[in-house]
């Protein structure tokens, strides 16, 4: 009986050592949690949902690589900032859902949208009102939004 004990009592005794050489933590095992924090964006949108909101309200449909995006976001941050706005809405169409809407020409039917480039549209209850699909027409339509709102 104490030959089965002191066996017990070895195996485990190795075992600690074992792990302690190992892990060179010398027993003191911490958990630690990695504090990362989780954003939602409730701005950006999939390409299926540019015609499921209601009342008035813009969508930037964009590409990365466009030069012209960090302009067109400042001008947004002006306009959502003013008192009266409507919501706006961004849609990255080389994000891997959008693919299907990306494609070499543009298709402005709400059953069929295809978007080649960056472009802007204004929309009302799921109904395209008006479409800006130029960089510099784009540009030119959101600074008067800040200076006539």
């Amino acid at each position: 009986m104490v030959t089965i004990l002191t066996i017990v009592i070895g195996v485990v005794c190795i075992f600690y050592i074992i792990t302690v050489f190992v892990t060179k933590n010398n027993g003191n095992l911490k958990y630690s949690k990695n504090d990362s924090v989780s954003e939602i964006s409730y701005d950006t949108i999939l390409a299926s949902d540019i015609t499921r909101k209601n009342g008035d309200y813009y969508v930037l449909v964009y590409k990365n690589s466009d030069q012209y995006l960090t302009l067109f976001k400042s001008y947004i941050s002006k306009y959502v900032a003013l008192d009266k706005h409507s919501d706006v809405y961004y849609v990255d169409i080389l994000d891997a859902l959008n693919q299907k809407y990306y494609g070499e020409n543009n298709s402005f039917d709400v059953n069929n949208l295809v978007f080649n480039d960056t472009t802007l549209l204004h929309m009302n209850d799921g109904n395209i009102l008006d479409i800006y699909d130029n960089d510099e027409v784009i540009e030119s339509y959101l600074k008067s939004l800040i200076t006539n709102s």
